[in-house]
C-alpha cells in the first residue's frame, strides 16, 4: 500500500484499502494514518468507509469492519 500511495497519492481508494489491511494486521496506528490521508483528499468520505466496511464484513473480518465503521465521518 505504501508503494501505491507514492504512485497514486491522490486516489482515495489507496488509503481506505490500506487502512483496511492495517486493521486486519492489527496495525491501528498505520490504519489511522491512512484514514487521515483519506480525509485530506475528500471531505466526509463516508461512502468509502461504508463500502470498505461492508467488504471486510463479507470476508469475515469483523475487526476491520467494525474499526472502519466506528471511524466513519
Amino acid at each position: 500500500m505504501r508503494i501505491s500511495e507514492r504512485a497514486y497519492a491522490r486516489d482515495p481508494a489507496i488509503y481506505i484499502t490500506g487502512a483496511d489491511a492495517a486493521f486486519t494486521l492489527g496495525q491501528f496506528r498505520v490504519a489511522d494514518s491512512m484514514l487521515a490521508n483519506l480525509e485530506q483528499l475528500c471531505y466526509r468520505c463516508g461512502g468509502y468507509y461504508r463500502i470498505q466496511s461492508m467488504a471486510a464484513r463479507q470476508r469475515g473480518d469483523t475487526v476491520a469492519a467494525d474499526s472502519l465503521w466506528a471511524r466513519m465521518p
